[in-house]
């Protein structure tokens, strides 16, 4: 998963680096168009063609980079939402069920406290209302 969450970077600075490759060979190219007295002149124009040529080459590599960035960070924040929205779900269900448990195990624990008061012969308890928590309706918390 790191190694996908890093792949947007490295295109990133590829591209970087794809873009000044280009900045430097245009701007060679514009600094080369004129030889003094004629000299050469198809040699220079070789030379030319081939900048031209690497180039357009980079600015192709530039334009596929710019897609598989795209299509890689789409990939990304889909895994991401999906993992997300996963770890949500077992984050729920753990609670659920951690509650649930709690639930039961207090439900033992009181029918253990009337078994004993029923062999001991208690009267039933009742508790005080005034000491009894109330849940307040309005945020969810309990209240005296």
């Amino acid at each position: 998963m790191l190694l996908a969450l890093s792949r947007p970077t490295s295109l990133v600075s590829s591209i970087t680096a794809s873009r000044k490759a280009i900045e430097r060979n245009y701007n060679s190219l514009l600094r080369s168009t004129r030889w003094p007295l004629g000299l050469l002149d198809e040699t220079r124009q070789r030379l030319n063609e081939e900048k031209e040529h690497r180039i357009r080459k980079t600015q192709a590599e530039v334009e596929q980079q710019g897609r598989e960035l795209r299509y890689t960070q789409q990939i990304v924040a889909g895994e991401l939402a999906g993992w997300q929205d996963l770890h949500e779900k077992m984050g729920k269900k753990a609670i659920k069920d951690l509650a649930q448990a709690m639930v039961v195990r207090e439900r033992t624990a009181l029918e253990g406290m009337k078994r004993a008061m029923r062999k001991l012969e208690v009267a039933e308890v009742r508790p005080v209302p005034a000491l009894v928590p109330h849940l307040n309706g309005d945020d969810g918390q309990f209240s005296p």
